[in-house]
């Protein structure tokens, strides 16, 4: 009875260590994305500041991929419109500043997770 003890505890220990694993694998992956994400909007904030430089304002627009149009190809070759998640990415402007959002891991906005950009910083 002892040994059957015995090995019921090991093989419980050793499920919780796979779970922790497993946890942590997912968490590690969900950070990559944050990272791959922000270099995405990075790299739309630079040529929407480059623009902003050159005519006084940013495109005004309310989706990406207009945005992404007036940028391509004079400040850029070719530029994100989807997060890491393979989300549309979400832009908003009146010219004077912009917002640049990522629904996040949940994929809706006005989320706790949404990764938001105003202006070149993030929030």
């Amino acid at each position: 009875m002892l040994i059957l003890l015995l090995f019921l505890f090991i093989l419980l220990s050793c499920h919780k260590e796979e779970e922790r694993y497993a946890r942590k694998l997912i968490q590690t992956l969900d950070q990559g994305k944050v990272i791959r994400t922000r270099n995405a909007m990075d790299r739309i904030s630079y040529c929407l500041n480059r623009y902003m430089m050159d005519h006084g304002g940013y495109p005004e627009a309310d989706e990406i991929s207009s945005v992404v149009a007036v940028l391509i190809p004079q400040y850029a070759n070719d530029l994100p419109r989807v997060d890491a998640w393979r989300n549309e990415l979400s832009y908003a402007s009146d010219g004077d500043q912009y917002t640049l959002t990522s629904a996040g891991d949940d994929e809706m906005f006005h989320t706790e997770d949404d990764i938001v950009m105003q202006d070149g910083v993030y929030r």
